[in-house]
């Protein structure tokens, strides 16, 4: 486990300990445990939003389902002359 030194607004730092007393009921490495449950999920957050983009790039190229083509009125038009006997 490394040792990091870190910088806080004091705002952040006071809700960083309130936390960390609330969650751990201030045992030792409290605030280290809220970093890390911190740190977890942004990477969480990212790996999401990574997979969120891949997702919409391949959907945006669409998936080739190995149908044929389709035309409405065309298969309209054969289904009537099957129902109903052809008009020509």
């Amino acid at each position: 486990m490394g040792v990091i030194t870190i910088s806080l607004e004091e705002n952040v730092e006071e809700t960083l300990r309130r936390l960390a007393h609330e969650k751990y009921h201030g045992k030792k490495g409290g605030m280290a445990k809220v970093l890390e449950e911190g740190v977890r999920e942004v990477e969480r957050k990212m790996r999401s939003e990574a997979a969120k983009t891949r997702f919409m790039a391949r959907a945006a190229k669409g998936f080739d389902l190995g149908g044929k083509g389709f035309e409405r009125k065309k298969f309209y038009e054969e289904m009537m002359d099957e129902r109903f006997g052809s008009k020509t």
